[in-house]
């Protein structure tokens, strides 16, 4: 890679390791769990999710009681079946496989053709989703919250660009791939999916769409769009939300095929909800500063906190610190 995309990726916050962004919230962290008498305080934000959905938690159980209207079609498999034709007839290319309990986009791919499945089915080691792709342009992360005793908003929106790259007429998609800031820490990754036009010169203004996952890490670009936050889709989603029983704060990732979509529910697909270890990641926005970046976290997790300081008045009890630590240390 080069140097000045590695300079780059020192100075901008939104490529910082997890653990050096999240340093300096230690000491509010410490407060809440002092005020909650519990270090695990943030496993009651969602008191029917294991763990609060902080971690190893099943995505198919949180998504299962939402309607089907807003789900794409979605199978959940405990262990690898032995012969690999199993999806048929209930999935054709693409369609997107993932670990039933993942997170930050571990190991989600979208599966175009038969080699990739092939090569994808042999490293299954885990259980596993697969789940209807669905070609919608219009991504984004909803962040939603509902206290126990009725008030409810979104706190975050996220829009996202996808990882294309864009032609000159003169360089290859090699050439392309290198010279681009998210993309070139993945190289290798590319060369080998796009093999068949690794070498080529790729049009004046013609454009690729590198990767059609989501995801930060995989070099989506993710902007704010708490502009669109409205009462309409606040409605929208306390509709959504409704059957979830013991959920109260996380994100939705969803598609849709226009943003009117979030207003009116129609054309609208949840294909994730995550718990307590969701992030407003609208704050990895190029444009964003760090300090903003940084406020707009502290407000979120204090909003976290006083969700859990309601379910705890209501009786619910936080994961038990040896419980968590297992379950921590069971991961690495």
């Amino acid at each position: 890679m080069k140097l000045k995309f590695r300079i780059q990726r020192l100075i901008r916050y939104e490529f910082w390791p997890f653990w050096i962004f999240y340093a300096p919230f230690v000491p509010l962290w410490l407060w809440h769990s002092v005020r909650l008498r519990s270090f695990t305080w943030f496993t009651l934000a969602n008191p029917k999710m294991y763990l609060g959905g902080f971690m190893n938690y099943s995505k198919s159980e949180i998504l299962e009681p939402v309607n089907e209207k807003y789900k794409p079609k979605t199978r959940f498999f405990s262990q690898r079946p032995e012969n690999l034709e199993f999806y048929a007839p209930d999935f054709q290319f693409p369609f997107v496989c993932k670990p039933e309990s993942g997170e930050r986009g571990r190991a989600v791919m979208v599966i175009d053709n038969q080699q990739q499945w092939e090569e994808c089915f042999a490293s299954l080691d885990e259980p596993f989703l697969l789940q209807e792709y669905v070609d919608w342009q219009q991504e984004l992360g909803v962040f939603y919250y509902r206290f126990p005793s009725g008030k409810s908003g979104i706190s975050s929106v996220t829009t996202k660009q996808f990882l294309t790259i864009e032609g000159n007429g003169n360089q290859t998609v090699c050439e392309l791939v290198e010279d681009h800031l998210r993309a070139a820490p993945r190289r290798n990754y590319f060369q080998q999916k796009w093999s068949n036009k690794w070498n080529t010169v790729l049009g004046k203004n013609t454009e690729l769409l590198l990767e059609p996952v989501g995801n930060h890490c995989k070099g989506t670009t993710f902007l704010n769009g708490n502009h669109l936050i409205n009462s309409e889709m606040v409605k929208l989603f306390d509709q959504i939300a409704a059957p979830m029983n013991g959920f109260f704060y996380g994100r939705f990732d969803i598609k849709v095929k226009q943003l009117d979509d979030l207003y009116s529910g129609e054309n609208l697909k949840i294909f994730e909800v995550n718990g307590a270890n969701s992030e407003a990641t609208h704050i990895y926005d190029p444009a964003l500063s760090l300090t903003k970046a940084y406020s707009d976290v502290a407000s979120q997790l204090n909003l976290m906190a006083a969700i859990c300081s309601e379910n705890k008045k209501r009786g619910a009890q936080p994961t038990p610190v040896l419980t968590f630590l297992k379950e921590l240390f069971s991961r690495v």
